[in-house]
């Protein structure tokens, strides 16, 4: 019993998941699926079809259940990404964006190392090695323009949640009520 209150209350610190304990059942519920452990049987199910069912025994450390479930949640999140229309339009959309430029960097570099063989000016290396980061900075710059216009709700065409700042920017995959209308 006291086992499978500490499972929960670790459980409990997971983002997007609920959890309850009932019956010495303890059900994870994640967006799109749930974990059932009971008396050292842990069931997996993804949109209410089994994904995976194994033994677990109660013996063995408890933070390698949690790390268990969390990788269930974290490959039901992916999977869930891949199903999203809107994040494949906007991921499409930062490549289609972004795919020329690490070839335009490398060109640039090129040209400057040929340029440091040709005259053997320091400043032409110095130049060549600023461009990865220039890339860098130019990408990330392009990827966060095109997430904050592409990255938005198709019901009603406001801005979805993206992670850091303004310069290098994530899209976030959240599916609290109210942070994401996006399933």
């Amino acid at each position: 019993m006291g086992k499978m209150e500490e499972l929960c209350r670790s459980f409990q610190q997971m983002d997007d998941a609920s959890v309850s304990y009932q019956n010495d059942e303890l059900t994870i519920t994640f967006p799109r699926g749930q974990a059932l452990i009971r008396q050292g049987h842990i069931l997996l199910l993804a949109q209410g079809a089994v994904w995976d069912e194994t033994d677990w025994d109660e013996n063995r450390d408890p933070d390698e259940l949690v790390q268990f479930v969390e990788a269930f949640a974290g490959r039901l999140e992916d999977l869930g990404r891949r199903g999203n229309e809107t994040y494949q339009a906007a991921r499409r959309a930062a490549a289609r964006r972004c795919g020329r430029i690490p070839l335009l960097f490398f060109l640039a570099m090129l040209v400057c190392f040929a340029a440091l063989a040709g005259t053997g000016d320091a400043w032409w290396l110095l130049a060549a090695l600023v461009c990865p980061v220039a890339m860098v900075v130019l990408l990330a710059a392009v990827q966060g323009t095109v997430f904050r216009r592409h990255w938005v709700c198709p019901r009603c065409g406001q801005p979805l949640p993206l992670t850091g700042g303004r310069l290098f920017s994530r899209i976030v995959h959240s599916r609290r009520p109210g942070r994401s209308p996006v399933r």
